[in-house]
């Protein structure tokens, strides 16, 4: 094989494999690449995600949408309590919006 031949099928082989780690195994999205929120950052979200869907609840009146607001209602609520439980198994304290 000649030193033209070489030139192009190592570019070639470079190319693919360029290819290959671009589509064919992604990397993660960024939002994954970020730690995870501290303990008492995950109360805090999980209570704010609560306080939205019991707004929604209170507020919606299609009744196509009032199973839909149950829905999220209730899961907001375990996942709070999840979270809430959690933390008090890690000792966690920390100040709380209200005080």
């Amino acid at each position: 094989m000649n030193t033209r031949n070489t030139r192009f099928l190592t570019g070639m082989k470079s190319a693919v494999s360029g290819l290959i780690d671009k589509v064919l195994l992604p990397q993660p999205p960024e939002a994954l690449k970020e730690k995870p929120p501290s303990m008492l950052e995950a109360v805090e979200q999980a209570r704010l995600e609560w306080l939205a869907a019991r707004r929604y609840f209170e507020t919606v009146t299609d009744p196509d949408l009032i199973d839909h607001a149950v829905y999220l209602l209730e899961a907001a609520q375990r996942k709070y309590t999840y979270v809430l439980k959690k933390a008090r198994e890690s000792n966690v304290r920390g100040k709380t919006s209200t005080g």
